[in-house]
This record gives structure tokens, C-alpha cells and sequence, in this order.
């Protein structure tokens, strides 16, 4: 699908890419992996057409489709987000356009036949095979389905309902990310270019994009610093290195052991090959001006000269730090007791507690807008609760790092002058200049503006700042965003040798994994948010949580379904076990209950759509043989039948499906939201 041959690319005296060679056959999942700046992106838009290389070769198999999802955020205006999504179908539209005017051109030779009785028998066949070959392009390119499919993609991005009638343009930046993802996934390219596309994600839209992804048949280029993400889609690692790609086979972890593999071995040669260059120098120099060796000399001057000389593996920079070794609190860290907090009508939390204990670490997790970064700045002091009380144990230093962080940062210092606003009166410029170092942050570069760093420099200038401060209590909120894979991989070490205590939210999978005891789970609802702690990391939630569902399902097929009047009572402090699975079992039966009319509302249309395309089918067969306009009365029936069967599908069948389709699909997202759910007393 994809083929690259020895292409070089630079920007002004920069090399990016230098004899760089890339093949990705059909379907293969392959991820993108480089430093920051080391021409990911530049690769990504060379394959669209976005750049042009200064020589080489770069191709896309002829007449496939290419979608490409950039970086940097994207804006849009005009139409309704639903319209929005659907518009990239294009080749929908045309082949609805193509499909109406045969239909037309169709009747208008069935009607001139039953006039005259003459019928132009090859222009007939004709039409009807054009008819045919259009509904076979439609059925392939979803075309009968392609609002239902257009919301399904929205709503597993993270899209409500009511967002799909909302001006493209009302949405924030990340939103329309989003939504620009969702009409790349919706046109179904044979090719996906995606840089980044996890940026603007909460973990629900990750896991369903990862999913989403590993079902499609398209070729997918890939970049992303989420390791998790990596190891569940992608087959091979295309590796970004000093302007040359190399390939990879498996995972991430198997690229990094192979790679390590290959360094060591391209050192050996390196360091055998510059032994015998010494060892022969050596012999040169001994025997110059001896005449009887001059031939040999001459002869081993040559093998030098034409030596293919090894360079030796780069070693690019590399975050290293340690967060130092915090002032002891006391046993309680942090206490939250029935804590409020809402914005106008909208209700986040009723009631939260929570405590923490010295040395503890907290993971939030829940979609977007379920008050993560809400919860982090009430902790931090941030924003005042509207009622409850958080209250800090003895000697607690909190450090928080917010996702707009590199947003706070002074963009007319430099970066040395940007990390003494935070430096006490006894650290000295050396213990700056070796800080810093050890973010890559050395010589000049320190001297270097901040309004020109990256986002991924501007990410660790904000970690070395709050490195800075000492705290033993850190509040993160997405601390990896920017951060290249390398740089991640530090950070969890850090964090990982921390001695204070932590609350982070974040999307990263692996980083939860390798630092959190408990999980606070935060699922929104029309009476705010549920807030339910989970002991373990990420992995320990998701198998309880799985559990769960799966006893209650058991349970459901053995309960009775309850009587209309039933309601269970409201439950007093922390609900046991055996209540919870009562009552999710009768949540489930209830749930059956009221989605069954609408579920086979929509089977029973589906199967009517299919019988009329059937019968249209076999319609087009008998009207394209010139036997049947011997008879003109059988002709004419079966033209009426033709027509009427579809004008049904068109306009009754077809949207009857779609709309009731949405409607079972809503009805599910509504009835989610009532499950019974554990709470503290």
C-alpha cells in the first residue's frame, strides 16, 4: 500500500530523512516510533502529499485511499456535527447521485417500451447492470447505513446525542480532534496516516479507538507515546533514527530487546573494526621510512583509505531524574469529607470522601467531563468546594501539575530563568544548570526562549520546576501528555521511586498499572457523578469490574423480572456483595425488558430490507430479458413492482431502520446509567 524508496528530506541545514526505504503491505498495522523531532511527522505527510521529498521515491498504491490524521489541532465551521461526519463519504453521495440517475434514465426507457412495444433491449441490460453494479458499490461502501454507522463512530468517541445537532464550530479544540477523527474512521479509507490520535482521548474513547482499529482492514501508519496502544495494535515497529527507518518485527517490548541487541552488536563491530584500524596505524607508522616494507606499507595505506568505516550507535538524549527524597508527613495524608462541587446546573460530585494515607497512590479514572481535573484542582486549592471539607495531615507539601502547565510558563524567560522563579535562596546556578541537565535541558539549550521549545520540552521544564518545589504530596493531572515514549518511560521510574504519596489522572494504561493501589473510579450520571474505590491498579479494576458484570448476568438469568410497583429500597452505608448482585440482576432483567420492542422493531426491519433488495434484484434480472416485454402487461406489473418496492426501501424501510436503530442505541446509554453501583456509607 505504501513504498518509500531511498528518500531524503531536510529543512533548512536540518537532515531528517536520508536514503530513508519503508514498504506496508494491506492491512499491516505499523508503529511509528522516534524521539520528538526526529521526523515522524515529516514521513506522515510525504505518504499524503502534504510535503514533497528533496529525492527519492514515495507511493501509494494506485487507487487506494489515503486518510490522514495531523498532530496539531484542526478547525472547522458549518454544519451540524452529524453532517460534518457524514460528509466525508463522498463516494456515498456519488454513488446515490449515479444510483437515481440510472433509476431515471431506467423508468424513462420502461415507459418509452410499454408506449411503443419497441424495446432497446441492449440499452436495457445495460441499465440494469449499472443499476446492479451501483447497489453493489452502495452495500460496499455502507451506504444504507451510513447515518446509523456515522453515529455509532460518534458515540464511541465520546459524542451524546445531542452533540451530533451542534455546530461543528461550538466545540473545543480537542472535540473537534475528535470529531475529524470520527469522519476519517466513518470514510473507511484503505490507508490511515495517524499522528497522535490518542492526544485528545479520555480512556473509554482510547479503548474503543484501539478496538475500533484492531477490526479494520485498512493499512494503519501509526504514532503515538501510549506504549499500551502500541502493543495492542500494532505488528512491526518502524523506527525514526538519525534520518534512517528501521524495521522492527512485533511489539514495542520486542522492538526494545531487539534493538538493544542490534546496538550491542553494531558497538562490537564498531569497536573490533576501530582495534584493527589502530593495529594497522601502528604497523604504518613502525615502517614508513623502512624501503624494504614500503610495498606493504603502501598496500595497508590503501585498505584504510577503502575501509567502509562502522559508525558507532547513536545515543540520543535521554530524561534522568529522580524526584528527591520528600519531608515525612504524618499517617493521614489527605482527608475529603462529603465534598460539592458543580458548575451552574451541572452537578459533579454530592457527597465525596475519600482519604489518603501516607505513601498511598490514587489513580482517577473516568471519561471526560466526569471531574477529574476537577477533583485535582479542589486538591490542589485550585477552585473552593461549594460544601464538604478537604483537609491536609501534619507537615503536607502539595506540588500539582495541571494539563495546561506548559500553558503557565513565562514565554518571555529562558529556560534557566524560568526554573530560578521557583529556586530557593540557597541553590546555587550549578544546581540549576546539573537539574536541568538531567532533563535535557543542557548547555545552550538552557539558554534557549521558551515561547520556542515544543510541547514535549515545555513538559519537562514544568516537571523540573515542580522537581524543584519537593513536594510529598503530587497531584498530576495527564503528566505524559508531550512526552515521548523514552521520556514516559523515565517518568514511571520516578514516580515508581517516589516516597511521597500521589493522585494522577491519566489515560495511560501502563503508567496506572505500574504506580497506582487504588483506583477512584468516576462515572457520570444525570445526578452527578458516581464515585466508587477500587483496591489495585488498572488491570486489578478492570477484572473486578468484569467480574462483576459477569455474576450479575448470571444472576439475571436466574431472578424473576420484578413487578412494575417493585423498587428496592434504598440502600444504608456501604451495599454487601449479595445486595448489589440482586439488585444489578434485576437491573438486567429490566433492561431486557425495555429494550426487547425496540430490538425487534429493528431485527424485523432488517430483515424486510433485506427481502425487498432481494426481490429488486431479481425485479432488475426479469426486466433486463427481452422475453418479458412480450407480454406488456406482465412488463408493466412487474416495472410498478420495481418501483414500489423501491420507494419503499428509500423511503420508508431504510430510515425506519436507522431511526429505530438510534433509538435502541439511546435507549441503552439511558438504561446504563441507572445500574446499581457500590458507594461508601
Amino acid at each position: 500500500m505504501i513504498f518509500l524508496s531511498q528518500v531524503d528530506k531536510s529543512y533548512a541545514k536540518r537532515v531528517l530523512l536520508k536514503g530513508a526505504t519503508l514498504h506496508v503491505r494491506a492491512g499491516e498495522k505499523v508503529g511509528l516510533v522516534g524521539v520528538n523531532g526526529s521526523g515522524k511527522t515529516t514521513l506522515l505527510r510525504l505518504i499524503v502529499g502534504l510535503d514533497e521529498p528533496d529525492s527519492g521515491t514515495v507511493a501509494v498504491r494506485k487507487g487506494a485511499r489515503v486518510g490522514y490524521l495531523p498532530q496539531e489541532v484542526l478547525s472547522f465551521s458549518g454544519p451540524r456535527l452529524l453532517s460534518f461526519i457524514m460528509d466525508a463519504e463522498h463516494a456515498v453521495a456519488e454513488a446515490r447521485v449515479a444510483l437515481r440517475q440510472t433509476q431515471a434514465a431506467f423508468d424513462e426507457a420502461q415507459a418509452k417500451t410499454l408506449e411503443t412495444g419497441e424495446a432497446d433491449q441492449a440499452e436495457m441490460v445495460r441499465l440494469a447492470d449499472q443499476q446492479g453494479e451501483i447497489f453493489d458499490e452502495l452495500a460496499r461502501l455502507g451506504g444504507f447505513d451510513l447515518e446509523a454507522r456515522a453515529k455509532k463512530v460518534a458515540a464511541g468517541l465520546g459524542f451524546t446525542a445531542a452533540d451530533l445537532e451542534r455546530p461543528v464550530e461550538s466545540f473545543s479544540g480537542g472535540w473537534m480532534m475528535r470529531a475529524a477523527l470520527a469522519r476519517l474512521l466513518l470514510a473507511a479509507p484503505d490507508v490511515l496516516l495517524l499522528d497522535e490520535p490518542t492526544n485528545h482521548l479520555d480512556l473509554d474513547s482510547l479503548v474503543w479507538l484501539e478496538e475500533f482499529l484492531r477490526g479494520s482492514k485498512a493499512a494503519v501508519l501509526l504514532v503515538s507515546h501510549d506504549r499500551t496502544f502500541i502493543d495492542r495494535l500494532v505488528g512491526r515497529i518502524v523506527e525514526v533514527e538519525a534520518g534512517v527507518l528501521n524495521s522492527f518485527p512485533g511489539d514495542y517490548e520486542a522492538y526494545l530487546a531487539e534493538k538493544e541487541r542490534r546496538v550491542q552488536e553494531l558497538l562490537s563491530a564498531y569497536e573490533a573494526q576501530r582495534e584493527r584500524i589502530e593495529q594497522v596505524q601502528r604497523f604504518i607508522d613502525r615502517n614508513r621510512v623502512r624501503k624494504d616494507r614500503a610495498r606493504q606499507v603502501q598496500a595497508r595505506i590503501r585498505m584504510l583509505e577503502k575501509m567502509e568505516r562502522i559508525e558507532p550507535p547513536a545515543l540520543p538524549g535521554i530524561l534522568n531524574f529522580q524526584f528527591p527524597a520528600p519531608p515525612r508527613t504524618g499517617d493521614m495524608v489527605l482527608e475529603v469529607t462529603n465534598l460539592t462541587k458543580g458548575f451552574g446546573d451541572r452537578k459533579l460530585y454530592g457527597g465525596l470522601s475519600l482519604s489518603l494515607r501516607r505513601g498511598e497512590r490514587l489513580a482517577l479514572l473516568g471519561a471526560n467531563g466526569t471531574g477529574k481535573t476537577t477533583l485535582l484542582k479542589l486538591l490542589a486549592g485550585r477552585l473552593e468546594p461549594e460544601a464538604g471539607a478537604i483537609r491536609y495531615g501534619s507537615n503536607v507539601r502539595a506540588g500539582y501539575f495541571a494539563q495546561d502547565q506548559v500553558n503557565a510558563l513565562d514565554q518571555s524567560h529562558t529556560v534557566f530563568e524560568e526554573m530560578a522563579t521557583v529556586a530557593g535562596p540557597d541553590t546555587t546556578q550549578g544546581q540549576l544548570r546539573t537539574l536541568l541537565g538531567a532533563f535535557m535541558f543542557s548547555g545552550e539549550e538552557a539558554l534557549k526562549k521558551v515561547s520556542v521549545l515544543s510541547g514535549g520540552e515545555r513538559s519537562r521544564l514544568s516537571l523540573c520546576k515542580l522537581l524543584l518545589e519537593a513536594p510529598n504530596l503530587l497531584l498530576l493531572d495527564e503528566p505524559t501528555n508531550h512526552l515521548d515514549i523514552a521520556s514516559r518511560d523515565c517518568l514511571e521510574r520516578a514516580l515508581e521511586s517516589y516516597r511521597g504519596t500521589l493522585v494522577i489522572a491519566t489515560h495511560d494504561r501502563r503508567l496506572m498499572n505500574r504506580l497506582a493501589s487504588k483506583v477512584l473510579s468516576l462515572e457520570g450520571g444525570a445526578m452527578g457523578c458516581a464515585a466508587t474505590l477500587y483496591e489495585g491498579n488498572y488491570d486489578d479494576w478492570l477484572r473486578l469490574s468484569q467480574q462483576v458484570a459477569q455474576q450479575a448476568a448470571a444472576q439475571a438469568a436466574a431472578c424473576p423480572a420484578p413487578s412494575a410497583a417493585a423498587e428496592p429500597a434504598p440502600a444504608k452505608g456501604r451495599r454487601a456483595d449479595r445486595e448489589l448482585k440482586a439488585l444489578e440482576a434485576r437491573w438486567r432483567q429490566e433492561k431486557s425488558r425495555r429494550t426487547a420492542p425496540l430490538r425487534a422493531r429493528a431485527d424485523d426491519l432488517l430483515s424486510r430490507i433485506e427481502a425487498a433488495e432481494q426481490e429488486v434484484a431479481e425485479l432488475d434480472a426479469a426486466l433486463a430479458r427481452p422475453e418479458t416485454y412480450d407480454d406488456h402487461a406482465r412488463a408493466r406489473e412487474l416495472a410498478d413492482r420495481q418501483r414500489g418496492l423501491k420507494a419503499q426501501l428509500e423511503r420508508t424501510l431504510v430510515p425506519e431502520w436507522e431511526r429505530t436503530s438510534l433509538e435502541l442505541e439511546e435507549l441503552e446509554r439511558a438504561v446504563e446509567l441507572e445500574r446499581p453501583r457500590p458507594r461508601d456509607d
